[in-house]
């Protein structure tokens, strides 16, 4: 950090050896569980405080977001479809509502409920638009796995 910025950039997290190994795709070994695998065993400890911060203030900003869309027409919509799919629920919560869905659908409500107000992803510090899937898949598949 010559210039006496905080950086994202770790060069002890390098993500491209094992995507280099991730290249050669059989029915066991996709680049999604090549990236999930390497998102799970990452410890947090182990990366920089900046990107802990952008990661925090983009959980809150989808979030704050999702609390924007909840009673949104095609947020509903998609609720009561979800649930007439999965009528015993499932281990993942809805955001701000009562119920709970199997991890995939719970993600998918919980994702269309951010987006829908069209103010997620709203610290621009990130520099992407990756708030609303991340973060609606990553606290679905939490309470899943355990």
């Amino acid at each position: 950090m010559a210039s006496g910025k905080a950086s994202l950039y770790d060069p002890g997290l390098s993500l491209a050896p094992t995507l280099r190994k991730a290249a050669v795709h059989d029915s066991t070994h996709s680049l999604a569980r090549t990236l999930g695998r390497f998102a799970a065993e990452t410890r947090s400890e182990s990366l920089p405080p900046l990107a802990l911060e952008r990661a925090k203030m983009i959980v809150a900003s989808t979030l704050a977001s999702a609390s924007r869309g909840i009673d949104i027409a095609s947020v509903q919509a998609i609720r009561r479809l979800e649930h007439s799919l999965s009528p015993n629920g499932g281990p993942c919560a809805l955001w701000l509502t009562p119920g709970s869905l199997p991890p995939d659908r719970a993600a998918r409500v919980n994702a269309v409920a951010s987006d829908a107000a069209a103010s997620d992803d709203s610290d621009l510090r990130s520099i992407a638009h990756i708030g609303t899937p991340a973060t609606a898949a990553a606290l679905a598949v939490g309470p899943w796995r355990g």
